[in-house]
Order: C-alpha cells, then sequence, then structure tokens
C-alpha cells in the first residue's frame, strides 16, 4: 500500500483536548459591542425559531413542516438543528435538545432506516452527539465512525451513501486501521481516476472521522488517504470544484472550503503521529518527517488566497457569480469552519467573520429564520446562520495543531510547548470583584483556584482554566476535578473535563495508575481515558477493576478505553477482561 505522504510512525496522542472558549458564548472577534448585542438577537431570534418549528417527535425537516414523516434529510437536519441549538446557548438539558438526540439515536439503532445509510445524516449525527457529551453514545459513534470509513471510495472522497458496518465487523476493522496507522499507510487501495463522490459529502464525513478519533476508531489512514487526494485535485487559481475532475471545473468558495478542510484533518493526523515519541509494537522508524508548515504549504497558501477574493465585494454584489455558486449561508458555513480550524482571523487582509454576519444581519427573516430559496431550506439554512455566528468549531484540538501546539508523550508535567501559562490577559474587567488581581499566576491555593473557575468573570475563567490546563503542580488536577461538580453549567463542566485529561496525559505511568484508584471519580474517569489517548499499554489491565466502579462515567470509560487499546470488544465483564489479559501475559 501506498505510505501516507512519508509517516511512519503510530501513536496517537492527545491533542483533542484544547480548551475552547465556554460554550454558548459568543467566541472572541473583532465585532464591536453595537455588532456584537445585534448578533447576540439574531442567534437568540434564531434559536427560538428552531425551538419552535421541531416537530413532536423531536425531528426536523428542512422545510420546516410536512408532517412527522422522515424523508431522506431528516436525520441531517435534525443533527444541523440541535447542533446549532446546543452552539447558540441552549442547555443540554432543555427538552428540545434531548428530544432530538433521542430521535438520534432510535433513528441509527433501528434496524430498517435506508436514511441511516446517508453520509450527510451519519456525519452530523456524529458532530451533534459528540457535542451532546453522553458517555453512553460512544459505542453508537464508534459504529457511526465505521461506516464512514467503509463509505470512503477508493479515490478518497464520499457519496451520498455508506454501506452498514454489523457489530461483529467493527473490531477487525479497528484492528485493520490500527494497522494501517502503525505501518504508516493510507486506507483502501490506489486512487483511481475522478469522477468519483464529491467535496461537500465529502468535507462533512472529514470533520465527523476528527471526531471519531475520539471513540476508539484510528481514523488517520482513512484521513491522509483523502488530504492526499484532495493535494492532488487542486485548481489553478487555488481552489477546488464540486467534482475532482480532469476537466479543471470552474472553483467555488464553498467547495474550496470543503478542500481546505480535508487538507486540514490530513495535516492534524499527520502532526499527530509525528509528535509521537514512541511507536507502538516495536517495528516502527523511530521518526517521522515533519509535516509541513501551513504558512509554507503551497496548497494551504492557495486556497487561502482564492477564499480571500470572497471578500473584495458586498455579498450582494457577487452572488450571481460562479466562484459564488449554490447556497451563501451554506457557503458562509463552510468559510466559518474552515477559518476556525486554520485559526484565521482575516482572510487577505478583512475580517471575515464581520463581513459574513453582514449578511446574516440583513437578511434574517422576521420568524427568525434564513433562506437560501429553498436550495437547502429554512432549517439547514438557520442552523448554518447560528454555526456561523457564534464562531462554532468542533475541533479545537485542530486549530491547536495549527497554532503548533500540542501534548508530547513525555511522561511529566511541565508546561506544554507553545504556550507560556499566564501570558494571556483577560480581555475585560468584572466591576463587581474590585481589588482581585486578574493574573491566574497569582492564585495558587487549591481552594482560590476552584473559586476562580466557578465564580470568577467570564475573562477569569477562561484565563484561569488555560493555566490550570497548562501549568505545573498537581493543586491545579485537583482544583479542576473539584470544580467540575460545583459548576451548574453542563458545557463548563466538559470544559473542565477536557481539561483534566489533558493535564493526566502528561503524567508518568505510576501517577496515572494511582490516579486510577483514587477516591474522586473525576480523576479516576481522567485518568482512564489519559491512559488511552496516551495509549499506554502497560497500564491496561488496570483499567480493568473500573469496568465494575459505582459511578456509571467511570465505568463506561474504561469500557471504552479498553476497546480503544486493544482492538477488542469483551463486554463490560470484568472477569471476561481479565482473562484475556491473564492469557496474553502467559508465556
Amino acid at each position: 500500500m501506498k505510505r501516507a505522504l512519508g509517516v511512519g510512525v503510530t501513536l496517537v496522542v492527545l491533542s483533542v483536548l484544547l480548551v475552547p472558549g465556554l460554550r454558548g458564548q459568543l467566541k472572541p472577534g473583532g465585532a464591536g459591542g453595537t455588532v456584537k448585542s445585534e448578533i447576540e438577537r439574531a442567534v437568540e431570534r434564531a434559536v427560538q425559531y428552531l425551538r419552535q418549528t421541531q416537530m413532536a417527535n423531536g425531528s426536523w425537516n428542512r422545510m420546516a413542516g410536512g408532517g412527522a414523516s422522515e424523508d431522506a434529510d431528516t436525520l441531517g437536519c435534525t443533527a444541523l438543528a440541535v447542533l446549532a441549538l446546543m452552539e447558540g446557548g441552549l442547555s443540554v438539558r432543555e427538552q428540545e435538545v434531548e428530544r432530538a438526540i433521542q430521535y438520534l439515536r432510535s433513528s441509527f439503532r433501528a434496524s430498517n432506516n435506508f436514511n441511516a445509510t446517508r453520509s450527510y445524516n451519519i456525519s452530523t449525527t456524529i458532530w451533534a452527539l459528540h457535542r451532546y457529551g453522553d458517555p453512553d453514545d460512544a459505542e453508537l459513534i464508534s459504529s457511526l465512525t465505521c461506516r464512514l470509513v467503509k463509505g470512503q471510495l477508493n479515490n478518497g472522497l464520499w457519496t451520498y451513501n455508506c454501506p452498514v458496518v454489523e457489530p461483529k465487523d467493527v473490531t477487525q476493522l479497528i484492528s485493520d486501521l490500527q494497522q494501517l496507522r502503525n505501518s504508516g499507510q493510507m486506507y483502501g487501495g490506489p486512487p483511481v481516476p475522478a469522477p468519483q463522490g464529491d467535496m461537500s459529502n465529502t468535507q462533512f464525513a472529514v470533520m465527523a472521522l476528527w471526531l471519531g478519533r475520539r471513540y476508539g476508531v484510528p481514523t488517520e489512514p482513512v484521513l491522509w488517504k483523502t488530504a492526499d487526494a484532495i493535494r492532488r485535485h487542486q485548481n489553478q487559481d487555488g481552489g477546488w470544484a464540486y467534482l475532482l475532475t480532469s476537466s479543471n471545473q470552474p472553483s467555488t468558495y464553498s467547495m474550496t472550503a470543503a478542500g481546505l478542510m480535508c487538507v486540514s484533518t490530513g495535516y492534524g493526523a499527520l502532526r499527530e503521529t509525528y509528535l509521537s515519541t514512541t511507536g507502538k509494537g516495536g517495528n516502527a522508524p523511530g521518526k517521522a518527517p515533519p509535516p509541513p508548515e501551513p504558512a509554507r504549504d503551497l496548497v494551504i497558501v492557495r486556497g487561502n488566497m482564492f477564499l480571500a477574493t470572497i471578500l473584495v465585494n458586498p455579498l450582494d454584489k457577487i452572488t450571481q457569480q460562479h466562484g459564488f455558486a449554490g447556497s451563501i449561508p451554506y457557503t458562509l458555513w463552510a468559510i466559518e469552519r474552515v477559518a476556525m480550524v486554520y485559526d484565521w482571523k482575516t482572510l487577505g487582509k478583512s475580517d471575515w467573520h464581520a463581513w459574513g454576519a453582514g449578511y446574516f444581519l440583513r437578511t434574517q427573516a422576521a420568524n427568525g429564520s434564513w433562506n437560501d430559496g429553498d436550495r437547502c431550506g429554512p432549517v439547514p439554512c438557520t442552523a448554518f446562520g447560528i454555526l456561523f455566528l457564534t464562531r462554532s468549531n468542533l475541533a479545537t484540538d485542530l486549530t491547536a495543531h495549527f497554532r503548533g501546539e500540542a501534548v508530547l508523550r513525555t511522561g511529566d508535567d511541565k508546561p506544554l510547548p507553545g504556550a507560556k501559562p499566564g501570558t494571556e490577559k483577560p480581555t475585560d474587567n468584572d466591576p463587581s470583584k474590585p481589588g482581585r488581581d486578574p493574573d491566574p499566576t497569582q492564585v495558587t491555593t487549591l481552594a482560590e483556584i476552584t473559586e476562580r473557575l466557578i465564580t470568577g468573570s467570564e475573562a477569569e475563567k477562561r484565563a484561569m482554566l488555560q493555566h490550570a490546563t497548562q501549568a505545573s503542580g498537581g493543586v491545579y488536577t485537583l482544583a479542576l476535578a473539584e470544580a467540575i461538580p460545583r459548576s451548574g453549567q453542563a458545557n463548563e463542566q466538559t470544559e473542565f473535563r477536557r481539561a483534566l485529561v489533558r493535564r493526566m496525559t502528561r503524567l508518568s505511568p505510576e501517577s496515572l495508575q494511582a490516579y486510577l484508584k483514587h477516591v474522586n471519580p473525576e480523576l479516576r474517569r481522567a485518568a482512564a481515558w489519559a491512559v488511552a489517548l496516551r495509549d499506554e499499554q502497560s497500564l491496561a489491565p488496570a483499567l480493568v477493576p473500573l469496568l465494575e466502579d459505582k459511578d456509571a462515567e467511570v465505568a463506561a470509560t474504561a469500557y471504552l478505553a479498553l476497546k480503544t487499546l486493544t482492538g477488542k470488544d469483551f463486554g463490560r465483564s470484568a472477569s471476561t477482561w481479565k482473562k484475556y489479559f491473564e492469557q496474553s501475559s502467559s508465556p
């Protein structure tokens, strides 16, 4: 098989837990106070529109109506809508969110649902379930990720449908992917001439596969293959077309964003492998060559330059140009996704978010929705509008790679490379807390750190969370664990848990083993995740007792970690897993 751009080492390491801004808030950006308040009001109205148009069974159709019957787009529309609600600030405990998530679960678990094989539906459901954050969805997400893997065509793209993967075949598929990753090889056979598949289905799939890495499916060989194909089919003007053909179809802005998204996930998968310091299995080369720096990668640079041409004129003057064929909300959302992943504040010299926000503020309907002449429909377009305006980014770990940040498998507790704790100052002050030092490095006791994480202003919380993630000292580990149950916001709890796991990945195996037995369930859970993300094979047997942990989340995490480490699935029976490790260690 073809080697993935020279990659020879194999361990997936943690970069998945870089902490984003607290969810439900507008992300930092260039919008002034007046514009920001207008954006907030627009998001609130759009969220209300989606809440009002949800059907009784928890779903949405793209045209916001038509009864409760499901069509080919219902699953994807439902996933996009509920994702937008959560990104727009709605709590995961709200009934609209819970009803939509339950609808997605039941639809994909039904054996006779043809629409559950559609690539768009599978991809967006992975996004939504991941964002929802229920550990009980891990197996479903893993299964859906495997469907996408099997749906990749041999030219690296996706079309509208994916094959069903039987549960009995999942373990073998994961094992095959692990072997490919270990040897630095791409998934599937050699590429064949296009057209096969399209860029739109493909950009949805690669983001879902990037998230799927976190649920026990080593998708790197699949992402490498797609990135390789995309790189070889860039048009002369730096853009991409809907189909990858030799006829050089005209580039469009939405498909150029899709191409850059595919390149980004391939780059992230390569960089994770490069940053690995230990090859799994002992046969991999000592070090792979580094991937090219994004600022010097001509494919990325040319793609960026093509996208920047969209900002030259007002939107209403260029909508008929070939580069803006299709849906405007879809195109702007595609640009938002790729700009957030690459950490681009501007395209050219212009603020892409302020430019696109102007369109959404001008065109929002009286009922809070957006539409594109029914090309996508009001429900998807409204979801795209919310996701754009809130600067949604489900792949903050991928963004970390483009900032030059990552976690190395060094086994210590030193600050992360590329980041200096305490150097990021809060961007606003809270007059209700006079005299409090905003510098998180000056907060040193367990009680003070925990209190700042829970009761600080938004700026103080962000600064403290970043510092607690990066700084040395066990006090920060304990503070994060203490803060989780005290927080009344599910989104904050998720961010604290991510930060805690990220800290755990820097600890020695001995320290991790101690935390697996800690009285605090948050520390046991985080240590179990870290063992899997570090690929710490020596500690796999130590996870077995946690399968019977009295805390359900700890037990679920231990089960997923064991499947990730071993590529096996013996259910949740501790005795069966114990027997497996005993047999594996016997001469």
